[in-house]
Parts: C-alpha cells; structure tokens; sequence
C-alpha cells in the first residue's frame, strides 16, 4: 500500500542496529470498545475538497485512502482478514489449487456474490478477467499494473491496450473485448485459471489488492474513474455508492444485494459518508473534535495540530506505526552518483534521527532503517552497513570515502505540494507562506498531504548536512504533479542526482517483491521503474529465487541476501518508516490501523 508517493503511483530488509525512537505518544487512551454485532447509523469521515481527485477505482487507486474506500466497495479473489497478513479465501470457495511447478493457479468461485442494485448479477469468473485487464487502461494508469506481468501474455496485452486514444471508452472496452492474455483465462462463470511465466510466493497476496477486483462488462461504457464511473461503480462489497458529487461529497450505503456480517468485511455501518466540505487539514480536525465527524480522509493533520494534541495528552489522537518507508533515491546514470564512493558517503553522512524526529520531514516520528524493506515484510532484519553512532551520520567518514573524489556537485529534486493560497491554488514551499492565524490552528490548506508537504523542509535539512561531508547541493523544485512523470521515471528528464520518494509494500509478510521490482529491477518485463537506473545481476538472481518462494519463514531467508546487495552497492539512503497521526473521533469502537490499511478498515469500525 501504495501506497503514494505521487500522483497516480503507490508508495519499502535490512535496518540500523540502533533503532530511532519514535516521538513520545500522548496517553492514548483506553483500548476502543469491541464492537458489537448491531448496526450502527453513520459512520463520518471529513476531507477537503480536493481529496477525491486521485482514482477511486481499482484500476488506479493506490493510496491508503483509495483503498480503504475500495476495502468497502470491492470484493476479491482472496482477502485479508480484520488485522491479519495472510490473505484467506473472499470470492474464492477456497484456496486455489496450485500446479507442483507453481505455474498455475485454477480458483473456484462462490456462487452467491452479487453486485449491489441495480445491478443483480453474481460476479463471474470473467468480471475478474476484465479487472486485471483494465489495470493497463491508459486513462487511470495503475502503480500495480508492473505486478501482473508475472501472468503470461499480460505484457503483450497491456502494451495493445497503452496504445489505445485516452477519452475514449468504446476503443478500450472493444480492445477489452476482443483481446486475451493468453495465461488469464474464465472456462466457467465459477472457474478462474491464471498460467504464469515464472514461480511466484506472493501471487495471491496479489490476488486479495484492490486492483484484482472484479468489473463486469457494462461498467466499460464509461471511462475509468471518470465522474459517470464512480457515480454508477459496479460494487461488489458490502458496500455501493450512494451519492458522489465530485469535490463535495462521497456517500456509501449498504449493498443490499449481500447480508451483513461477513467475516472480513462485517458492515457495521449502514452509511459510510465522506464530506469533502473541510476548510483545510486544521479545520478537518476541528470537525472532528466538535463531533461532527469520526475520521479524516486523505487528509493528513497538520503538524501544528499534533503538537497541540501531544502536549494536552488529546485523547483523539492516535500516532501508529506505518508500512511505508522514505528513501534518497541515487540515480547512477548521472555522473556524479555513478562511482561507488559518492553513493556510500551519501549514506554515511545523513543524519536520520534529525530528519524523523524533526518537524522537518516527519513530524509524527519514525524509526530509522538501514535497508529497504520495512519490519512488516519478510526478509527485514536489524543491521545495515552504513550504520554510525545513533544514526546522526559521520561526515568525517563520508568525507573520507570521498576523498578521491570531492567536491561533489550533486542536484536535489524534490516535489513541491499543491498549496491553496488567498491566490488559489499553487505548487509552492508551505514554508514561504504566512499562516491564516496568528496561532496557526488554521494555517494554509496543503492539498497535496502525503509526502510531497515534507520534502521541501527535508531537502532543506539534507542539503545542509551533507555540505560537511564534501557534497554541494543544489535544491532543485518542482511541481509535484511533474514530480514523476516528467522527471524520475525512466525515459524523461534526467536532471537530478537526489531524489526522496516513499514506497509502501503492497501487502504485509510476502511483500518484499512489491518494492524490490519497482525501484530496483531494471529488466524490461519486471513491470517496475527503477527509478536511480540500478543494475545488477547479482541482485535480480537473488530476488527471483526469493520471489519464488511461498513459504514465509523461508522466504524471508532469501530476501535478507537481497537487500544486503542493494546496500552493498548503496543504490539507496533508506531513512526510515513513519509514523502516522490520526484524529479518531471518541465513537469509533475498533480503531486498529494495520500494515494492509493503515487508513483503517472502513467496514470493520463501529460508531457509537
């Protein structure tokens, strides 16, 4: 989960010995009460208005609150339980059956999930034929489309369909419909049949995300995630949608379709209501406080508000562990990060409790890594190679390793977040902006609230220590809707030498995939991006043999190798993993973030 780390892409194993603490927490208060097995009216999440404009659709929702609202709206194959990391049988009767190869997986589908009014079908083997193939729709790209390429013929299929004019459904849906892969197959409305080119451990965990839920036909008539989509989405949860105005309002209500009290998704709610009416982030969690609402939604709290919350021990707030971790990416096709040397000492130098425990960056705290798997994954362990005393960095040794090769000019790109100022709205430094109040309760709304509000005080902070060490960094801005696809991604600008992105695993336990082929594979059918143009044998052989793997416990013996050799040859700077801060309402009965949904599990809370 992804998840984010920019516009339309998901945002993580080895770690320091010495492990950062995270900021003190406020005494939290008593475990919520466990819920009951009533319904229970309303269940009120606050956001502003422009938090809906990132996909609500499983072809292109990426983020936790995505997620958390597909979580509600969408069925799979497999799912994972309230709190639970091993995905168990959701759609599917049982478990699949799997070849002695690992090369085929045959699923039997339940009989009885049907599709909320109006739409009364069951959901068929096919529908989840056409919701894989829809993650190549080039209207909604999809951060997870890389992850199927594992299923023979995807690739094929989805370069046909990336070819396809955007805007214009009916050329997708006559591509859709008159198009196979040929390892994705229905021989029954009840029978699913996946043929892969190559073993894969986590390929049902894969199977249980969003982006394997199922579409039928009809909903290709209008565009992905366009407003007519989200408006009439073909619901196969325990929820449907009941309302959407777009940047107003996203209402949930029962499907009526499906009894309540499922054991993964037991509907407590009758209603799920978003209201994107908030001020800005500071005024989301004066909602909350009054009562008016029980959560926020893709809507961060500002760090002004924390502290205020911290220091008078607020019993709405909740600071939680995260999945995902932030990293400096090295892009080795520059000169600068090319030699060894300049990559090792950029690991060396930064200070990264300065940066987690710090208003700048992470203002919720964090705890430092060393690798680039986090503690939710299998395959992440407590030691990394460029470990220094409490992880503040050693420029003196940096400045050794660098020897040979200072000054070393290096360019910092960063993102710049979507800012609503008196003038509208601009992609500017929050830092250059006045606050609305004197006590700065309402400070200026941040629109983009995820990661790219932290990078232009923590490229600040970067480039400042690593001047001792030997570099001279030039702090390169941009928007951060330009941020990836105009800049990181490979085949564009290469202008940059640094730079921070934060990447959550897909999935918990066997999720170590989920990061390795995105960030690091740079093989034409890994389906990632490889955004610093990392290349090595060595580490591609290693990861094959782990991804292979079904076994957690043994898997995660082979993925330690993995990401000792990413290290070894520094292709990173791993900060850490986040903590998050979240304003729960004193209704909510349940609240339990997980390393799958760290939004919270949308059908699984109870208000009252």
């Amino acid at each position: 989960m992804p998840r984010t780390a920019g516009p339309s892409l998901a945002a993580l194993a080895a770690a320091l010995v010495l492990t950062a603490c995270p900021k003190p927490k406020p005494d939290n208060p008593s475990p919520s009460p466990s819920p009951s097995d009533s319904a229970s009216g309303s269940l009120r999440l606050i956001a502003t208005s422009e938090a809906d404009r990132d996909p609500i659709d499983p072809a292109g929702a990426s983020d936790p609150g995505g997620w958390s609202v597909l979580r509600a709206l969408t069925r799979q194959l497999m799912t994972y339980p309230p709190g639970g990391r091993e995905p168990v049988p959701d759609v599917a009767a049982q478990p699949p059956e799997v070849s002695d190869d690992g090369l085929t997986y045959t699923f039997t589908l339940r009989a009885n999930v049907r599709y909320a009014p109006p739409r009364q079908a069951a959901v068929s083997a096919g529908d989840f034929v056409i919701g894989i193939k829809r993650q190549c729709d080039p209207n909604v790209p999809s951060s997870g489309a890389g992850l199927f390429m594992v299923i023979d013929g995807m690739k094929a299929f989805c370069d046909g369909l990336g070819a396809v004019a955007k805007h214009d459904p009916a050329a997708v849906r006559s591509y859709i419909g008159s198009n196979q892969i040929t390892g994705l197959s229905a021989p029954s409305p009840t029978t699913l049949e996946f043929r892969l080119t190559r073993p894969v451990g986590d390929f049902v965990n894969l199977l249980a995300t969003p982006y394997a839920s199922p579409i039928p036909a009809d909903a290709l008539a209008d565009e992905a995630d366009s407003e007519h989509f989200r408006s009439r989405f073909p619901a196969s949860g325990p929820y449907a949608v009941g309302e959407y105005n777009q940047h107003k309002r996203l209402r949930l209500v029962r499907n009526a379709n499906q009894p309540r009290g499922d054991a993964n998704r037991h509907a407590y709610a009758d209603v799920i209501d978003i209201q994107l009416v908030a001020s800005s982030q500071a005024g989301a969690v004066q909602v909350i406080h009054s009562g008016a609402a029980e959560l926020p939604w893709r809507t961060a709290a500002p760090p002004e508000a924390v502290s205020k919350a911290e220091g008078e021990h607020d019993p709405l707030l909740h600071i939680d562990p995260s999945p995902c971790m932030n990293y400096l990416v090295l892009n080795q096709r520059r000169p600068a990060m090319h030699p060894l040397a300049a990559r090792q000492a950029l690991n060396l130098a930064v200070d990264k409790p300065a940066l987690l425990d710090g208003i700048a960056g992470f203002p919720n705290g964090g705890t430092r890594r060393g690798g680039f798997l986090p503690d939710t994954v299998a395959g992440f362990e407590d030691t990394g190679p460029y470990d220094t005393e409490g992880g503040h960095g050693d420029p003196g040794k940096a400045r050794d390793v660098l020897l040979t090769l200072a000054p070393v000019d290096i360019d910092f790109l960063y993102p710049l977040p979507l800012v609503e100022t008196a003038d509208g709205l601009k992609y500017v430094d929050p830092a250059t902006l006045p606050p609305d109040a004197p006590d700065q309760s309402m400070s200026t709304s941040v629109i983009d609230t995820g990661p790219p509000a932290r990078w232009p005080a923590l490229a600040k902070q970067v480039a400042a220590a690593l001047g001792p060490a030997g570099f001279n960094v030039r702090l390169h801005p941009v928007p951060n809707d330009e941020f990836y696809l105009k800049h990181v991604e490979p085949g564009v600008a290469n202008d940059w030498d640094v730079a921070p992105v934060t990447w959550c695993p897909e999935w918990p336990g066997l999720g170590a995939r989920t990061l390795f082929a995105v960030l690091f594979d740079a093989r034409p059918d890994a389906g990632g991006y490889d955004f610093g143009g990392y290349q090595s044998a060595e580490a591609d052989s290693l990861a094959d043999a782990a991804a292979a793997e079904r076994n957690p416990g043994k898997a995660a013996d082979l993925w330690r190798p993995v990401d000792q050799q990413v290290m070894a040859d520094a292709a990173i700077v791993p900060l850490g993993q986040e903590n998050t801060a979240t304003f729960v309402g004193k209704a909510v009965r349940n609240w339990a973030p997980s390393s799958f949904l760290p939004a919270g599990d949308l059908p699984n809370l109870q208000v009252g």
